[in-house]
């Protein structure tokens, strides 16, 4: 038979993850020397099944195969390297470790380690959350550069494991016909967001004003008219209006305006036939005058309160990049402005660049993200949405697919509870944005409220303590007056007493002599009288 020259090993792979593969060729490998008991072969999938058998050969052939033996290699390497970004509350950064944390974050080490189970070789397998496959960055800024990372076909060779957080379908099994794709968390849907107008109830009172001034013009012009012919016509009479034209015609537009108003002090009466039927005909035209003027400011004050509310169709908005709510502006026709991180899409809601921004409902009720949002923010509507964010395995974790998904599956409750510790459900607003603008308009609460009581309380302040000094400048001097000065004022202070005093007192003496006159001749007059009647009385007796 020969001498024996070497070993001919020969295997195949019978399994990969636990399935069972029957078009697998047959692999050799020579080992040179009958001594060498020990070999090792390379270049073999891992989680995958092969059966090996060994036959020696000599200058004459093969000998004989012997027994099939079964061994598996280890489900991963000794290292994934990772490709991820921070998206509250679904991967979040933490402060403590290089792990990341969130729904997904804190799931996927733990997630892959059972999946990979302990290699005899090496150990437990080591997730790098600092390095992708490509050597570089393994944290992300933003998601769109996550999926260009994915994207790129050469990554199928490089041991990039895992790639997250990624959204697709929830029945989707592939990420871009090359990878895996893991489905974790459904999202609840994409969030509508608005901000809420900012109380500008002061400008918006004066705006309407001014928008409608020319109206007031017009109004005061038609009563100065009136008043005109008011006047005209009762200037005949003697104790009419005044015959001046400044003070008439000003009295006729008073009278004119509160009969406008309806309101009629009173303290001008028209008397003249004229006056009174033209006063009637203008009552009733100055009414619908005041009337329109009414109807507009509350027609403009009306319009405010329900020309801002905002439509998704048609508007600006922002979303994450390449994100389903993106992907949604586009369906509806809103003008979309995409950017790459909420803090961006954030601030161009904060500063008026658009007009609302659509975002998963998760990441709108995140804890991590509290401080993003300001009290203004108001939820428009949620948009029911059959997706999810999940996981994208890619290189030899593609083979972990299966056990990914049942350790998902077995862990459910657990990402639930992670999900109601990580989020607020989003409240929608009990009034709608209409009453609310409507309310804060005319509401205690708004700025223009306070501010016209801040004046008032200041004209108040300011007209009680002029009022106190007044008051106590009067007093001052009367004080002043009633108190008798000394030296030469006094002296004259005395003399213009007498003086006055001695003109009471001939007045009186002339009033008490002109009394008795009076009464003497009264008395006189009376006894005249007497005489008389008495006269008369007896010359008729003796005829």
């Amino acid at each position: 038979m020969g001498r024996l020259l070497g070993y001919h090993v020969t295997y195949k792979v019978v399994k990969v993850a636990d399935e069972r593969v029957d078009s697998e060729e047959m692999a050799t490998m020579t080992v040179d020397g009958p001594d060498v008991l020990h070999t090792e072969i390379t270049g073999l999938k891992s989680y995958s099944s092969y059966v090996v058998q060994v036959a020696g050969f000599t200058s004459k052939g093969n000998g004989l195969l012997s027994v099939e033996v079964t061994g598996d290699t280890c489900r991963c390497p000794a290292v994934f390297n990772t490709n991820w970004a921070e998206l509250p509350p679904y991967v979040t950064k933490s402060v403590h470790s290089q792990s990341p944390q969130g729904i997904i974050g804190s799931f996927v080490e733990e997630m892959l380690l059972d999946s990979c189970g302990v290699c005899k070789a090496h150990g437990h397998t080591f997730l790098n959350f600092n390095t992708n496959g490509k050597g570089g960055a393994a944290h992300k800024t933003t998601l769109n550069e996550v999926i260009l990372d994915v994207n790129n076909k050469t990554a199928i060779s490089f041991p990039t494991a895992i790639s997250f957080p990624v959204t697709g379908a929830m029945d989707d099994d592939k990420f871009q016909r090359y990878y895996v794709f893991v489905p974790m968390v459904e999202s609840p849907g994409i969030a509508f967001i608005t901000v809420g107008q900012k109380d500008g109830s002061k400008n918006i009172v004066i705006s309407t004003l001014l928008k409608y001034l020319p109206l007031h013009l017009f109004c005061l012009m038609m009563a100065f008219v009136a008043g005109t012919i008011i006047w005209a016509l009762e200037t005949t009479r003697d104790d009419g209006f005044a015959h001046s034209f400044i003070k008439g015609a000003f009295e006729g537009f008073w009278i004119s305006f509160t009969s406008m108003t309806t309101v009629g002090y009173g303290d001008k009466v028209l008397v003249g036939f004229w006056s009174r039927l033209f006063a009637v005909a203008w009552i009733l035209a100055g009414l619908v005058v005041a009337s329109v003027l009414t109807g507009a400011l509350a027609a403009s004050l009306t319009f405010y309160t329900i020309e801002k509310d905002v439509m998704l169709y048609g508007s600006k908005v922002t979303a994450l990049t390449d994100s389903p709510a993106h992907r949604l502006g586009v369906r509806r026709n809103a003008l979309i402005r995409p950017r790459g991180t909420l803090q961006e899409a954030y601030k161009s809601l904060g500063q008026g660049e658009v007009n609302g921004l659509l975002l998963d409902a998760y990441i709108a009720g995140s804890h991590s993200i509290k401080d993003l949002f300001d009290q203004q923010l108001r939820v428009k509507e949620v948009i029911k949405l059959p997706k999810g964010f999940g996981v994208v395995l890619s290189g030899e974790a593609m083979r972990l697919q299966k056990r990914v998904r049942d350790y998902i599956r077995n862990n459910a409750g657990l990402i639930t509870k992670m999900i109601e510790n990580s989020t607020t459900p989003l409240q929608q607003p009990e009034k709608s944005e209409a009453e609310e603008r409507t309310t804060k308009l005319f509401s205690v609460e708004s700025l223009l409220f306070h501010e016209v009581l801040f004046a008032l309380l200041q004209a108040l302040g300011a007209a009680v303590l002029c009022g106190l000094v007044l008051e106590a400048i009067h007093k001052l001097r009367a004080r002043r007056k009633n108190a008798l000065p000394e030296g030469h004022g006094r002296a004259r202070l005395m003399a213009q007493r007498n003086e006055m005093l001695k003109t009471v007192q001939n007045f009186h003496e002339s009033f008490r002599q002109l009394y008795l006159d009076l009464t003497y001749k009264s008395v006189q007059e009376f006894r005249n009288f007497e005489e008389e009647r008495n006269r008369r009385k007896q010359s008729r007796k003796n005829t």
